[in-house]
């Protein structure tokens, strides 16, 4: 009977088991169908949309337009969750472990791209926001830009298919994500930075956008820091690092207060505040993402140092001079005040953004505020108005064609009776 028990018991669960895989087999199916059901329903019902509809620039490429963006935003959630879960941040970061493993390094990547996934869905949101309430005009005009926003799809594309292939690691280059951050970023800025936003989705994104680049930044200054020779350790640079470390550190806690203060339902108690302090987030996330890029690039190029012997402060300096002069361009005032002046704001600003969100400066405040209707409703009533003015328009015709054919009648009668007298 003891051996028996054991038996059935593992009978039981291999069952339970097989019953549960069928399920989900029958589930995913059943799925399959609706989504190829709803893809069939839509081109039905686009073969009856007229031709200047489905015609390229016009409403059908606004409205996949406003498909692109959440598509775009589950995408690198998507990649961005399962980079993390195949990367985690390693117990400890010392010189064997970045000599000898490839963790560390995979743990950076990892952190590198979080940051810029994490930049890509706060531009993308905010689309998606000014979409939703701009004129009827800068929809459809924005709309006429959907084939080259589509295009940079491909390139998160790319990572996901490197990822479904176990391919995706440290040696692949990140070039090609921040070209199409670069892009949305150029084109939001072009055409819709005077447009309002979400401020709850914004200020959630940005202390996200925030958190990530505040690993990826601790990550490269412990690697900086562990590169440098022993004796360097009172030297200017040797200083800045643990300066940045610190700044780093308190933007990290000011982005934990601010997420501790978000609304759980954004819906119904969302946070608001001015132009000025999204001008000041965004700033905020623009300075930090160029310190993140500079210290990345310092910290691959003093990866070749030999372990045993580390770099002097002369050669980090040289190193950062490079880095800053990249991605500071014309801003660049060396790497001693650049990458110092960029924390200090992010750090400064972050604070009181924080300390704002903690004493309800920006808490809702009972007001129900009227929100416009989206320029897609507007538009789509404007087309249903239309229409209904041509069937009218028929109406009419048809109605003076009867007239005239009335008339017809009764001019061939009084022709008749002309006829009649005459004769």
């Amino acid at each position: 009977m003891a051996v028996t028990a054991p038996a059935e018991m593992f009978d039981f669960k291999v069952k339970f088991a097989e019953t549960r895989a069928h399920a989900k087999a029958i589930e995913m199916e059943l799925r399959r169908m609706e989504a190829l059901q709803a893809k069939q329903h839509i081109n039905y019902l686009c073969t009856f949309m007229p031709d200047v509809f489905m015609s390229r620039f016009g409403d059908h490429d606004s409205i996949l337009l406003l498909l692109l963006l959440p598509r775009l935003s589950w995408k690198a959630e998507i990649l961005r969750t399962q980079i993390r879960e195949k990367y985690p941040a390693p117990e400890e970061i010392t010189k064997d472990v970045i000599f000898t493993s490839h963790t560390v390094e995979q743990y950076s990547f990892a952190c590198r791209i979080s940051h810029l996934l994490t930049s890509l869905q706060t531009i993308v949101h905010q689309y998606d926001s000014a979409l939703r309430c701009c004129s009827v005009e800068m929809f459809l005009q924005v709309g006429t830009m959907f084939s080259d926003l589509a295009v940079q799809e491909k390139a998160i594309d790319f990572y996901i298919d490197l990822l479904r292939k176990d391919q995706l690691d440290e040696n692949i280059p990140l070039e090609t994500l921040e070209k199409m951050l670069q892009y949305f970023n150029n084109v939001y800025t072009q055409h819709l930075s005077e447009t309002n936003v979400d401020c709850t989705v914004l200020m959630s994104d940005t202390s996200k956008q925030l958190n990530t680049a505040c690993d990826s930044i601790a990550t490269e200054l412990k690697k900086l820091q562990i590169f440098m020779q022993a004796s360097e350790e009172k030297t200017e640079m040797a200083e800045l690092l643990c300066d940045l470390l610190a700044y780093n550190e308190e933007i990290q806690q000011s982005t934990k207060k601010i997420r501790r203060r978000m609304p759980q339902d954004g819906a119904k108690s969302p946070v608001s505040f001015s132009k000025e302090v999204q001008s000041k987030l965004f700033q905020c996330n623009f300075e930090v993402a160029r310190v993140v890029k500079t210290l990345w690039e310092i910290s691959h190029a003093s990866t070749h140092t030999d372990p045993k012997v580390g770099f002097s402060n002369q050669k980090l300096k040289e190193l950062a001079h490079l880095a800053t002069d990249h991605i500071y361009g014309k801003d660049d005032s060396g790497p001693l005040d650049c990458l110092r002046q960029s924390l200090i704001f992010a750090k400064t600003e972050i604070s009181k953004v924080a300390n704002a969100m903690q004493e309800g400066e920006y808490d809702f405040d009972g007001t129900d505020e009227i929100k416009p209707q989206s320029p897609l409703v507007l538009r789509a009533l404007a087309i249903k108005a239309e229409v209904k003015n041509v069937e009218n328009l028929k109406l009419k015709l048809e109605a003076k064609e009867l007239d005239v054919m009335e008339l017809k009648k009764a001019l061939k009668m009084k022709v008749c009776q002309f006829v009649y007298i005459l004769f």
